[in-house]
C-alpha cells in the first residue's frame, strides 16, 4: 500500500500521519496522468496499491450500508499572526476529522479517475457498424421535398449522430 503523509517530507518525524486527502489526490493525479497520456503505464501500479490503501486505511463502514472517509486534516493553511505560521507543529495541531468535504471531493475524484482507467480500452479494437436497420428514419427535406434519412447516421453533425466518430476513423 502507497500513502501520502501530511507533512510530505518529514514522514518518518514524530507525529506526522497519513492523510487520506492528500493519498487521494495523489492517486487522482497519478491516474489521470495515465489515462491521458501524461505519464507511462509503470505509474499505475503506484496508484492501484495508493488507492487499495486508501480504501483499506481511510473508508470505513460504521453502520448499515454507510461508508465514512477518515483522516481528513480539518484545515491547513498559512497566514495569521501567530496563526497558521506554516511550522511543522503547527500542521500537527489541526484536527483530523471524517467525512470532510475537501477529503471526501477528492476521494471521489480518485475513484472515478480509477475507475475510468479499469474500462479504458473497452472499445480498443472494436468496429462501430451502421446499417440504418435499426434506427431507420425518414423526413421532407423542406428545401427539396426529397425524403432523406436520418438519425444515427455517419456525418450527422447533432447530438444524434456519430460525426465525433467520423471523425476520429478518417
Amino acid at each position: 500500500m502507497v500513502f501520502w503523509y501530511d507533512i510530505l517530507d518529514k514522514p518518518t518525524s514524530k507525529g506526522n500521519y497519513l492523510e487520506s486527502s492528500a493519498s487521494s489526490m495523489f492517486v487522482y493525479a497519478l491516474a489521470k496522468g495515465i489515462r491521458n497520456g501524461y505519464l507511462p503505464e509503470s505509474y499505475l501500479a503506484v496508484a492501484d496499491k495508493g488507492y487499495k490503501g486508501i480504501l483499506k486505511e481511510f473508508v470505513k463502514n460504521r453502520c448499515y450500508r454507510t461508508n465514512h472517509l477518515e483522516g481528513t486534516v480539518s484545515v491547513s493553511g498559512l497566514g495569521g499572526n501567530p496563526y497558521r505560521d506554516g511550522s511543522y507543529e503547527y500542521y500537527l495541531s489541526e484536527k483530523v476529522i471524517t467525512n470532510d468535504p475537501k477529503g471526501t471531493g477528492a476521494f471521489l475524484q480518485c475513484t472515478v479517475e480509477m475507475e475510468r482507467l479499469t474500462n479504458r480500452n473497452m472499445g480498443k479494437g472494436k468496429t462501430v457498424i451502421l446499417d440504418s436497420y435499426f434506427n431507420d428514419e425518414h423526413r421532407k427535406d423542406a428545401l427539396t421535398g426529397q425524403t432523406l434519412s436520418f438519425h444515427y447516421k455517419w456525418e450527422e453533425q447533432d447530438n444524434n449522430g456519430f460525426s465525433f466518430f467520423a471523425k476520429r476513423v478518417s
